[in-house]
C-alpha cells in the first residue's frame, strides 16, 4: 500500500475512533449550511438547468438526491450538479485560509456518497472533519 493512502487511512481511523472536538463539529455543521443555502440560490441557474437536462436521464442507479427535489442520480452526477449549485453564485466566503480550496468543495460529494450508502449525519460530520 502506497504510504500516503497509508497514512490518510490511519488519520481517517483515528478520527473515527475519536470523539470530533465541539469547535470542529460546530464549523462542519457551518459549512455544510453554507453549502447548502448557497445552492439554493443557484438551484434554477442556467448551467445548473442544462446540467440536470442533460446529466439526470443518463444516470443509473438512483441512490442519491439532487438538491431540492430534482430527482435522484448516481453519486457523481448528483456530486456534480449539487457542486455546480453550491459554486455558481460562490458565496460560500465564509471560510478564509491561506489556500484556494473552501471546504465546501468536499461537501456536495460527500452528501451524495452519505445518501447512496444511507450513512447517518455523524458519519457525514466525521468524514467532512477529515478535509478541515
Amino acid at each position: 500500500m502506497d504510504a500516503v493512502i497509508a497514512k490518510i487511512i490511519e488519520h481517517s481511523d483515528e478520527i473515527r475512533r475519536s470523539h470530533i472536538p465541539s469547535d470542529v463539529s460546530e464549523e462542519m455543521k457551518k459549512r455544510i449550511a453554507d453549502s447548502i443555502i448557497t445552492s439554493f440560490g443557484a438551484r434554477d441557474a442556467p448551467p445548473v438547468r442544462i446540467e440536470k437536462k442533460v446529466f439526470l436521464p443518463l444516470s443509473g442507479n438512483l441512490s442519491s438526491r439532487v438538491y431540492f427535489g430534482a430527482g435522484r442520480a448516481t453519486p457523481d452526477i448528483a456530486a456534480f450538479i449539487n457542486g455546480s449549485m453550491t459554486r455558481y453564485l460562490d458565496y460560500n466566503d465564509t471560510y478564509l485560509s491561506k489556500e484556494a480550496l473552501h471546504p465546501s468543495d468536499n461537501i456536495p460529494p460527500l452528501l451524495a456518497i452519505a445518501d447512496a450508502m444511507d450513512y447517518d449525519g455523524k458519519a457525514v460530520l466525521e468524514a467532512a472533519s477529515l478535509g478541515l
